[in-house]
């Protein structure tokens, strides 16, 4: 699997965090948590390369996925 370009995935990372839940929620908090995870995942990141890339660190070459 091919990793999908950092800005969409980004982008909609961003929109998903947007969802507004009662901050009393805290097991729907960490359900969309893992959803949030789950999405960057399947978009072939890793949760630690994109927290790196949102920071403007390098990838990790050694778990880029070709």
């Amino acid at each position: 699997m091919h990793k999908l370009p950092y800005e969409y995935v980004s982008r909609e990372v961003d929109k998903l965090y947007e969802k507004q839940i009662d901050s009393s929620e805290t097991e729907a908090i960490n359900k969309h948590c893992e959803f949030i995870a789950d999405f960057i995942r399947a978009c072939g990141w890793t949760e630690e390369e994109f927290i790196r890339a949102m920071f403007g660190f390098e990838p990790l070459n050694s778990k880029e996925i070709n």
